[in-house]
């Protein structure tokens, strides 16, 4: 064997030091970030801690919106009504006047 092979560990031959952690891929999931990645890996955290919070504004300010949309468009309707309320009782009192005469209705 070359000399350069030789001075690659291989898995016979690992060199003495501390047990290595698992990888992302072992069963115990993935290593404790630490070090730079930490501050990296906190910060993605906290980003789409953000970003969740974000959306689930939206989706409440939707929801408001769409109560408060319902609530004008049930208030508006009752507006109506009661300004057409007083029409339609004094066309009901002419009609029953008109039976009585129908001549009256025509001028």
């Amino acid at each position: 064997m070359p000399e350069s092979e030789q001075d690659l560990p291989t898995p016979e031959r690992e060199q003495p030091g501390p047990p290595q952690e698992p990888g992302p891929d072992a069963a115990g999931g993935p290593a404790p970030p630490t070090g730079e990645g930490a501050g990296h890996e906190a910060a993605l955290e906290e980003l789409e801690d953000k970003w969740r919070r974000a959306l689930a504004d939206l989706e409440n300010l939707r929801k408001r919106h769409a109560r408060e949309l319902e609530r004008e468009r049930a208030a508006e309707r009752a507006r109506t009504a009661a300004a057409l309320l007083p029409v339609v009782d004094n066309l009901e009192l002419a009609l029953s006047h008109a039976e009585a005469d129908p001549g009256s209705i025509v001028e």
